[in-house]
């Protein structure tokens, strides 16, 4: 009996549950990746020239940027196909205009740039609308078609 209390306080500290372990922290959230560079959408070509015209992963995209200052600024240089071996080469500038050239194009076709529209703060992705008159000495066309750039 004299043991009695002794084993009473034993197993009262037994059921005591197990102080928890400390559970791991989740991970943070991963970052989202980083858009790849390059042109979506396509432009179609009418009148003098005619083709659709479209960028592909091997084709250049070279200077590509969007301003905010001025504002509707930017500048894209870039190298789109008809997919059947017609090459073009689009330089779209609010400084210098629009120009076109192409192995069809004898003579660059130039025109005034529609404006840029920003969609973020570092001018690295963009969208412009086309709709415009291009001409030549010889030939005249019409461009139509809307691009979204992520530069790289």
């Amino acid at each position: 009996m004299r043991y009695l209390p002794l084993l009473a306080i034993l197993l009262a500290g037994c059921s005591q549950p197990a102080p928890e372990e400390p559970k791991a922290s989740a991970p943070p959230p991963a970052a989202e990746p980083a858009e790849k560079p390059g042109v979506n959408g396509s432009l179609v070509l009418s009148g003098g020239l005619q083709g659709t015209f479209s960028w592909q992963q091997d084709l250049a995209l070279s200077d590509c940027r969007c301003y905010k200052e001025p504002a509707s600024g930017g500048i894209l240089v870039v190298t789109m196909t008809n997919g059947t071996g017609s090459v073009i080469s689009l330089r779209a500038s609010s400084e210098t205009g629009l120009s076109l050239t192409g192995s069809a194009i004898k003579e660059p076709l130039t025109g005034k740039t529609p404006p840029f529209r920003c969609l973020d703060n570092a001018g690295k992705r963009f969208a412009i609308d086309f709709d415009n008159d291009l001409k030549g000495s010889t030939v005249s066309a019409h461009l139509k078609g809307q691009l979204t750039v992520v530069c790289p």
